[in-house]
């Protein structure tokens, strides 16, 4: 009777067994189900990949400077109302749009503390403020993460490579939701040490710009190691956001992208420096002495002074203190106008420079002996006007020469990479060339030094720091309603007896180089030195 039981149970048993086979087989082969079980998979979120640093001369960074939040989100009903109160950049119909999905998905929030198990949040760098520190030589990036302009897309393969992403992996059901009782597997991706550093000081870089601000509507300066060429501070005006390229580039009134910096304009008097120093190498004494009557006739044409009485009697250091036209007018036309050009293109100008892979400054223009083909060509030359152009790098340049002893030197925007984010290699190599005799050369720094610290009215003299340069107010040509748009421009160097850097000011739409450019120059100065660099 026992084994007759056990033989009915077993019986029973592979009768249900041979049922639910058929069952399972009947579902398996059922369209519906056969589908949804296709359905079921998993589903990746992936973070942006970071990119590597961008640092200043003291390896401090200039972008990655904060944290924003990204949270992975499995949504349930219970997190809907944290979602609402922490999400960023969403409405609520565009949150509850991404719920009704109910797919994980990615959005940036306010925190990095949600307490809730089906939200994870991630901290990522934020690579600009909306008020990033040299935004124009940065540059920035595209939707893509890919560098468009500046650094960003001179070193644009370094700062990405070796770089893996951040992913969260989940589990979905047969309807392609989300399954809450399953962890997701999170795989960390690596976070680049990698960087470029920049020859820009960051505390100098941030004086030049908050000086800027407050005096120029639109220009540029540019702060220079006069010994080295590298380049301390570069500044364009007005500045743009990297975090909200569209007004800028909507802006076309002050054309904000533009680096002005970078970019040829009228030069103007400084180039008198230009002028001073052909003459001084071709042996003119700087004792000789001009009448300034008020103009200069040239045949036909009369180039007028700024002081329409004249000046007077002037020899070359007062002629650069008062800015007379016409004693450079004389004293360019009794020298050869190939000396001129030859001092010119040693000190910078009509030459181009790469400061990055792939990022130029502009050669401006520089005109040829041949195109000199009259006196009254040479006369507007000697005095920085007609075919003339230069960018404010170039003037850093030519003060820079004047400054250190008679070297052009080559300017310097990189000082080097780092894959470790600690040590530095490809450093660059200090080049110049010897435009002038140091003779020369301190001769016209006396003379730039009495421009500054002697001329009455100078609005460039620091008050702590000695200091020599010179203005200019220069025609471009340009008629806003009748009225000629001049820019106003100072280029110098502190301190005096030892220069250690030399700034350069553009303020275009300016009333005079001394009214616009010389104030900036002079609190640059001051703060620089109140630092003690």
């Amino acid at each position: 009777m026992k084994g007759k039981r056990i033989i009915a149970i077993l019986s029973t048993c592979c009768i249900i067994f041979t049922g639910l086979y058929l069952r399972i087989a009947s579902i398996m082969s059922d369209d519906f189900y056969r589908k949804t079980a296709e359905k079921q998979s998993s589903y990746t979120l992936t973070l942006p990949t970071g990119r590597g640093n961008i640092l200043d001369c003291n390896f401090t960074p200039l972008v990655n400077e904060s944290y924003e939040y990204i949270a992975a989100v499995l949504p349930t009903d219970q997190n809907f109302p944290l979602m609402l109160q922490h999400a960023v950049g969403y409405s609520e119909e565009e949150l509850a749009q991404l719920y009704s999905s109910q797919k994980p998905f990615l959005c940036r929030v306010d925190t990095y503390q949600i307490l809730d198990e089906h939200i994870q949040v991630f901290p990522l760098y934020k690579r600009y403020t909306d008020q990033t520190t040299a935004a124009h030589v940065i540059g920035y990036l595209n939707e893509e993460q890919k560098g468009i302009s500046g650094i960003e897309k001179a070193y644009d393969e370094f700062l990405t490579q070796s770089i893996t992403p951040t992913t969260i992996t989940y589990m979905l059901n047969g309807s392609g939701v989300g399954i809450a009782k399953k962890k997701p597997e999170i795989h960390y991706g690596n976070s680049p040490n990698n960087g470029v550093v920049l020859t820009i000081d960051k505390q100098i870089q941030q004086i030049a710009e908050n000086v800027g601000s407050q005096y120029l509507t639109k220009g540029a300066i540019v702060v220079m190691e006069c010994d080295t060429g590298k380049l301390r501070a570069v500044c364009s005006f007005p500045s743009f956001s990297p975090n909200d390229l569209q007004s800028s580039i909507s802006d076309t009134e002050n054309a904000p992208m533009i680096n002005r910096a970078f970019t040829p304009v009228s030069v103007g008097s400084t180039f008198k420096i230009v002028t001073s120093a052909a003459a001084l190498i071709s042996g003119y004494e700087s004792t000789q002495e001009y009448e300034c009557t008020g103009a200069y006739q040239l045949g036909t044409e009369r180039f007028h002074c700024h002081l329409l009485k004249g000046h007077g009697i002037l020899d070359l250091k007062n002629a650069l203190m008062v800015s007379c036209n016409p004693f450079f007018i004389n004293l360019s036309l009794n020298m050869n106008p190939d000396q001129i050009l030859k001092t010119a293109n040693d000190l910078s100008f009509g030459k181009q420079y790469e400061l990055a892979p792939g990022l130029y400054t502009q050669a401006g223009t520089l005109p040829l002996l041949e195109q000199l083909i009259n006196p009254g060509q040479i006369a507007n030359l000697s005095f920085g006007q007609g075919a003339l152009s230069a960018t404010t790098v170039q003037l850093a340049q030519m003060a820079s020469a004047v400054a250190n002893g008679g070297n052009t030197p080559t300017p310097i925007l990189v000082e080097g990479i780092t894959k470790d984010g600690e040590t530095m290699i490809d450093t660059p190599n200090i080049s110049s060339i010897q435009a002038m005799p140091s003779a020369v050369a301190n001769q016209l720094k006396e003379y730039l030094t009495a421009c500054v610290m002697e001329r009455e009215g100078q609005n460039a003299k620091p008050s702590n720091v000695s200091a020599g340069g010179k203005t200019a107010t220069a025609q471009t040509g340009i008629y806003i309603e009748g009225v000629e748009q001049n820019h106003g421009g100072f280029v110098g160097f502190f301190p005096a007896e030892d220069p250690k850097y030399v700034v350069a000011v553009l303020a275009e739409n300016a009333e005079t180089g001394n009214e616009n450019a010389s104030p900036v120059f002079r609190e640059i100065a001051e703060a620089i030195s109140i630092l003690g660099k």
